[in-house]
């Protein structure tokens, strides 16, 4: 009884909640009553379960479809309404709306089946063929809808008229005549949305922009998923200046579509324009990486790195669209400075050669010409020069002085640069700078006379009074005239001077007089006024460099970590710190001022070399480096002389001497590349074309010391011993040199003369009696003739230099040679602790070894030495002798037969081994 009753109230439950259930009927009607309200996602969801009920209900499908449309969702309106067709829906009553949908969601090829659609009305299908008009336009195809515009324009329907004259009008560019056709299409019209959009569109084109905001608002009202017209509403706030509101429209859009490149790029001119550059440059770069990388999205992407300090990236963004800059002046204004930052000078030459806007900027002007005589492509810096002063008609008095300046440093036309300036300080008398300028180009110059007159002018000016005595005191210093000077000085601090630059010259009178007391003094109470005054620290830490505790060195180190970004600063106190042996740490102080590579100092460039080479051991990145420097400012010699070096340390004697070559054409008067392109023709066996060089020299040059004695090596390498002397004896007579005595007496013995070297040294002696190298080589001689003799200039040596490798070497040898071998290994071993890689020293020792029956150390001893000079063949004739001796004949007599004939070594001694080995 109880299981049926339970049974009865369950079914009772089932049949009431069916009874309560809406059928799909229900839903539709309930959607009907939520879009009549507006509340599409509301009649969504009532949709959505109608069709759970009834899948291929066409009316519901026609409802769902029109909502999408409504709100803008032209794919899933698509999708709808396709499948009220596939269901059976009324082709008059789809038409439009599907239209509509393919429309929207760009599905134009769909559009043109459509309209082959039999059953279509002819009213209805006016407006699909309407919309197929509108997409070839959409499509770039207008030519192709004219026809079909002209025949529509002439509808009865007042909608299709309306758009379609509106459509033929816009094709004329008569944008006011196609707005005014258009509010002929009344709100109740199915055109009235796409109407509402194209007038929004022509007011923004006619910079009608208040009425477009509010064309484009009231279409976001009936269309809220309209992300184009939303995109172009906030595009219409940017050009309006309304930041606020165009970023609240751009957050909306960023939020569906993060990497929407224009929604991106208009991010990034607001975030430009409220000065965060690293929003800017976030945005931008998102909207390049998403397919916007137009000539505008690159410029806004560099000026925000720039801004950064990124330029490298800057750099690269304008690179991209170098092609396009001159429509962009302060871009492209950028992009040269940019290239010059960079080290581009060539490139930034050739931009402003083109771009006469870009020609016409002094700064930009000067800086690459400036960049150009760094390089010393003096032409090139000549033209662009010629460019900016033939497209200029007038002349500031501050683009005097830039082009003066530039020209001071072209050879020839410096009395053309001298003018200019000149001319600037008359344009401005009463200034300082072009007036300071002129007198330190009248001092470059020499031109003391000018100097003085100019400074004496300025005494009539009480706020230049003291300016002219501090340059008529320096101008007296220049010349030597110290008394004068110091009257200068005493002037100009009666006067009360307040310059630092007249303590300076005080401490530098001072010094003069040899009262450092009194110039220490002066240089502390001035930097104590002045602690940035870096000219005064400088003359300081000469004065105190070999103190413990230098002022000087204190007061730079703590103004370098005050200011650590000041390479200035940095460079003083890396200079200081090299003088202190500390090179490790002056090019760390140098590196972390991060100083772009164009604007390095030559010591900041000698330290990376250095390091590259001594600390990394690779000589090939110090060649980089050095290359890279080279190339950047070839104006500055020591970065020709280094490449140079550097190419020789790799042993790439043939560029260095195309380079040398190349320099000296340019620069005739360097005597240090006259004297390397002398060094490297020897050093590449063209021993005449160096002598031929040297026999351009004046006479007077070519008679001193130092050309006399390259001259005599260059005649000893192409075998010219006699005609070597002559020279090497020049050079001796008038600088009496170690290295020269070396070479002499060392001529006299290869041509076996021993009594004439011996004798040339001893005269030597009474000179220079402690010459170390030419003791060595005495003792060294002496073992031909007396071997105690030897031994005793030997030991007199130690006592000078007790830890001489050469020397315990070849005292070594020669106890040795004298069978005094326990002194010989006393010696050898000295020797060997100090220098264990010395290929000489190992031969000894293997020598030794070997003297003392000690045969397998000793023939590893020379293995070792032969791992270094593989075909030395005195090291092979006691290798030799070892393998004899510990039985290995066969070995022995190999390389007795490699070096049999080789003079280095003696025949008999050879012979004498092979005769054991029988």
């Amino acid at each position: 009884m109880k299981k049926t009753l339970l049974v009865s109230c369950i079914l009772a439950a089932l049949v009431t909640q069916g009874c309560g259930k809406k059928d799909a009927t229900q839903h539709l009607q309930d959607a009907q009553t939520f879009i009549g309200k507006q509340e599409y996602s509301a009649a969504v969801i009532e949709l959505k379960s109608a069709l759970q009920q009834e899948p291929e209900n066409a009316k519901v499908r026609l409802t769902l479809g029109q909502i999408y449309l409504q709100v803008g969702d032209g794919l899933s309106a698509t999708k709808e309404l396709e499948r009220a067709r596939q269901y059976g829906a009324d082709i008059n009553e789809l038409s439009l709306p599907l239209a509509q949908a393919y429309f929207l969601a760009g599905q134009f090829p769909n559009l043109a089946e459509l309209s082959k659609e039999s059953g279509i009305s002819a009213t209805n299908l006016d407006f699909v063929q309407l919309y197929q008009a509108l997409a070839a336009i959409e499509a770039s195809e207008a030519a192709d809808a004219k026809a079909e515009l002209q025949r529509l324009a002439q509808n009865s329907d007042a909608g299709i008229k309306a758009m379609a004259s509106a459509q033929l009008q816009i094709m004329d560019k008569q944008h006011e005549a196609a707005l005014t056709a258009l509010s002929g299409i009344p709100a109740n019209n199915p055109l009235y949305r796409e109407a509402l959009l194209l007038r929004a569109k022509l007011q923004n084109v006619l910079a009608q922009f208040d009425a477009s905001v509010s064309s484009f608002n009231e279409y976001l009202k009936i269309n809220p998923s309209g992300h184009q017209a939303r995109l172009l509403l906030a595009q219409t706030y940017v050009a309006q200046d309304k930041f606020k509101e165009a970023g609240i429209e751009l957050d909306k859009l960023l939020k569906l579509f993060p990497k929407q490149p224009l929604a991106n790029y208009l991010k990034a001119v607001i975030a430009f324009e409220a000065k965060d550059f690293q929003k800017a440059k976030e945005h931008s770069e998102v909207a390049i990486n998403s397919g916007l990388s137009s000539v505008s999205t690159r410029v806004l992407a560099a000026l925000a790195a720039s801004q950064l300090g990124l330029g490298n990236q800057a750099l690269n963004h304008l690179q991209a669209v170098r092609g396009e800059l001159d429509s962009y002046p302060p871009a492209q204004k950028l992009y040269i400075a940019l290239q010059l930052q960079s080290g581009n000078t060539d490139a930034a030459q050739e931009q402003l050669m083109k771009n006469q806007a870009a020609a016409s900027d002094v700064q930009l002007v000067s800086a690459t010409a400036f960049q150009l005589l760094k390089q010393r492509a003096n032409g090139a810096a000549e033209e662009l020069i010629n460019k900016y002063e033939q497209g200029t008609e007038t002349k500031s008095e501050q683009e005097l002085l830039a082009i003066g300046a530039l020209k001071l440093g072209i050879p020839g036309q410096e009395a053309q640069g001298l003018s200019l300036l000149e001319q600037a300080a008359k344009m401005a008398p009463k200034e300082q700078q072009p007036q300071l300028l002129l007198a330190s180009a009248y001092l470059q110059q020499g031109k003391y006379k000018e100097v003085e007159a100019l400074a004496k002018e300025w005494l009539k000016d009480e706020k230049m009074k003291v300016q002219g005595l501090n340059m008529l005191a320096f101008s007296a210093l220049q010349q030597g005239n110290d008394a004068v000077a110091l009257q200068y000085i005493q002037d100009a601090l009666a006067a009360k001077s307040e310059l630092p630059f007249t303590y300076l010259l005080k401490a530098v009178s001072e010094q003069a007089k040899q009262d450092n007391a009194a110039a220490k003094a002066t240089l502390e109470t001035l930097l104590d006024k002045h602690p940035q005054y870096l000219p005064a620290l400088e003359q300081l830490y000469a004065m105190t460099r070999t103190e413990a505790d230098s002022s000087a060195l204190k007061r730079t180190e703590a103004l370098y970590k005050q200011d650590a970004a000041n390479y200035n600063v940095a460079v003083l106190y890396a200079r200081m710190l090299v003088d202190q042996k500390q090179q490790d740490k002056a090019l760390t102080v140098l590196e972390e001022s991060k100083q772009p590579l164009a604007e390095r100092h030559a010591l900041h460039w000698a330290l990376l070399i250095e390091h590259e080479r001594t600390v990394k051991k690779d000589i090939k990145a110090s060649l980089a480096v050095a290359a890279q420097w080279y190339q950047m400012n070839s104006a500055e010699r020591e970065s020709v002389y280094t490449y140079i070096r550097a190419l020789i340390l790799d042993k790439q004697i043939e560029k260095a001497l195309a380079v040398s070559t190349e320099e000296l054409k340019k620069s005739p008067k360097d005597k240090v590349l006259f004297g390397t392109q002398v060094q490297l023709l020897a050093e590449n066996g063209k021993n005449d074309e160096a002598l031929k060089l040297l026999a351009t020299l004046p006479a007077e040059e070519a008679g001193k010391a130092d050309v006399q004695f390259i001259k005599g090596r260059i005649l000893l390498a192409a075998a010219k011993p006699k005609e070597a002397l002559v020279a090497l004896t020049e050079s001796y007579q008038q600088s009496q040199s170690t290295m020269a005595a070396l070479m002499i007496a060392d001529t006299y013995e290869r041509a076996g003369d021993l009594t004439k070297a011996q004798q040339f040294v001893e005269q030597h002696f009474t000179t220079k009696p402690n010459d170390g190298p030419l003791q060595l080589f005495y003792a060294n001689l002496m073992l031909k003739s007396d071997k105690n003799k030897s031994i005793e200039m030997f030991n007199q040596l130690l006592v000078k230099e007790p830890d001489n490798v050469a020397v315990l070497n070849n005292l070594a040898w020669t106890l040795l040679d004298s069978n005094k071998l326990a002194e010989a290994t006393q010696y050898i071993e000295r020797a060997i602790k100090l220098a264990p890689r010395n290929p000489d020293v190992l031969d000894t020792h293997g020598a030794v070894l070997l003297a003392s029956g000690k045969v397998d150390a000793a023939l590893l001893k020379f293995e070792e030495s032969l791992k270094i000079r593989p075909d030395n063949a005195a090291v092979l004739l006691n290798y030799a002798d070892g393998l004899i001796k510990k039985g290995e004949k066969d070995k022995a007599k190999s390389i007795l037969d490699k070096i049999a004939g080789d003079k280095s070594i003696s025949a008999a001694q050879v012979n004498a081994l092979k005769a054991k080995l029988n």
